[in-house]
């Protein structure tokens, strides 16, 4: 009995030993972090200090010059995958850390963070919280060239997953030009380059001129982002502007609330924009994009804007009311694309419908699309099966013919008739002027003269591929109708 009350007792005393140590331990360990991080002499921090029961290190000033200059308020990392050994030597994920190792952390969190480049441009975040944190291992060898943060960026976010991020108060501006910033950033599930969900609130475009914003977003949410093709082309060094990015894949996005100087200068306001993705199985999809709430409304001010005033007035219209609304789907398995509709309406004016049909898309063509590569459509096999567009006249073509009567001095229908006979004698150049091509001329002529529905179908027969282009420019002329089996019909007004 004495000896188990001896060895409780024993234990109980080295226990507390042990806690007592603990602090010594750990500013011995914060002490050598704080030496390796400015042993190199282009790093330095104010204090450190070491946790060891939650493996977290917190930096407080930390400053880094190299190729530019960074200074941290404050930097904790939490949770570390880090063996405890190395902690205790005063070792860790951060001590003697470069650009392109992998770090791991249960949580992140910096404060009030500065970088800036040599050339001027400046980059700053309020704070920024991480839960999750696996950064593997990438290539940070870069040539210093003006693309060169742009490429490491790319290559961390494709490095990177994290459970979720939280960042206030985003800025970045380039030299005297301006820049843009964001009120709040959040991303949930961020695994290589796709984004479970995506918000962005408060974004805007500066100009260090203006004292408003130049074009501003308050709000913009996305689900199912998948940036994996254009990060990797953005990764290459090779890429320039211009070059393919690859295909951006979304499941739903929603950006609402437009606003800012330019929207202003010619009176356009807009409401929202959303596209929905629906996956059916693999390789079959269907998609939806609408513009709620455009309205063009000139303002007084401004020659462009009183320019743009005249021309609705003449029109009797005080302002311009749009919407668009667009739906496609593609079958990978049977080759198959489809513009199902495409409508741009306006109030109480008109609509204008577009369809059409691909058929026999190939593996190249889904190549070309999924890399944004378009010259490599030409190397398809993809052909035109069918299309229609269909032209309804409201009240659009009157407005239009009485805004050029007024312009020109003449009356609604003698203009009318000016264009209907230019119509009829168009003679589009390398096209094969024959009678059919006559009656599709008149035809639209027709519709310039009384207005109503005029619907223009293509159904060439075969199907029109890339291979049947160069038919397109014969030195004869193309019998264009005839190759894209053109139709057109016309229905009276309602």
């Amino acid at each position: 009995m004495k000896k188990a009350v001896v060895a409780v007792t024993a234990i109980i005393v080295l226990a507390g030993l042990a806690v007592a140590a603990v602090p010594v331990v750990e500013r011995r360990a914060a002490d050598n972090i704080k030496a390796q991080i400015e042993a190199d002499g282009t790093s330095s921090v104010g204090s450190v200090s070491v946790g060891l029961f939650d493996r977290s290190v917190t930096f407080d000033n930390f400053h880094v010059k190299g190729e530019g200059e960074t200074a941290v308020r404050q930097w904790v990392l939490s949770g570390l995958a880090w063996p405890l050994g190395e902690l205790l030597r005063g070792n860790t994920p951060f001590a003697g850390w470069q650009p392109g190792q992998p770090m791991h952390a249960d949580h992140l969190e910096l404060k009030d963070v500065r970088h800036v480049e040599p050339a001027g441009s400046t980059l700053s975040i309020v704070s920024l919280s991480v839960d999750g944190l696996d950064l593997a291992r990438y290539d940070s060898a870069v040539a210093p060239t003006p693309r060169r943060s742009s490429v490491l960026g790319a290559r961390i976010i494709r490095a990177i997953s994290l459970r979720h991020m939280e960042m206030q108060g985003f800025g970045f501006t380039e030299n005297s030009l301006g820049g843009f910033s964001l009120e709040s950033l959040a991303v949930s599930d961020l695994g290589h380059g796709k984004f479970g969900a995506l918000t962005l609130s408060g974004f805007q475009l500066n100009t260090a001129s203006a004292s408003a914003p130049v074009f501003r977003i308050d709000q913009t949410k996305i689900t199912g982002l998948d940036l994996d093709r254009v990060l990797a082309a953005l990764s290459a060094e090779a890429w320039r502007p211009g070059m393919p990015v690859g295909r951006i894949d979304i499941e739903d996005a929603r950006v609402s609330g437009f606003s800012g100087e330019a929207m202003a200068r010619y009176g356009i306001s807009l409401d929202s924009i959303t596209v929905t993705v629906k996956h059916d199985a693999p390789g079959v999809s269907h998609t939806q994009a609408r513009i709620d709430g455009f309205v063009l409304a000139p303002p007084l001010s401004g020659a462009e804007g009183l320019q743009m005033r005249m021309t609705l007035a003449a029109m009797g219209l005080k302002d311009l009311r749009l919407g668009f609304d667009c739906s496609g789907s593609e079958d990978r398995n049977k080759g198959v694309l489809g513009i199902d509709r495409c409508a741009l309406t306006g109030q109480d004016l008109g609509e204008i419908d577009l369809s059409a049909n691909f058929q026999d898309a190939d593996a190249a063509f889904w190549k070309a699309v999924d890399s944004g590569n378009v010259f490599g459509i030409y190397r398809s096999n993809v052909a035109l099966g069918s299309a229609r567009l269909v032209l309804a006249d409201k009240s659009l073509l009157n407005r239009l013919f009485r805004a050029i009567a007024t312009a020109s001095g003449q009356t609604v229908e003698a203009a009318r008739a000016a264009v209907a006979q230019q119509v009829r004698q168009y003679q589009p150049t390398g096209v094969l002027i024959t009678d059919d091509m006559t009656s599709l001329l008149d035809t639209a002529a027709r519709f310039v003269e009384k207005g109503g529905t005029l619907t223009v179908d293509l159904k060439p027969d075969p199907p029109f591929g890339m291979d049947r282009l160069p038919a397109l420019g014969s030195a004869g002329g193309a019998d264009l109708v005839s190759l894209l089996g053109v139709t057109a019909t016309l229905a009276p007004p309602h």
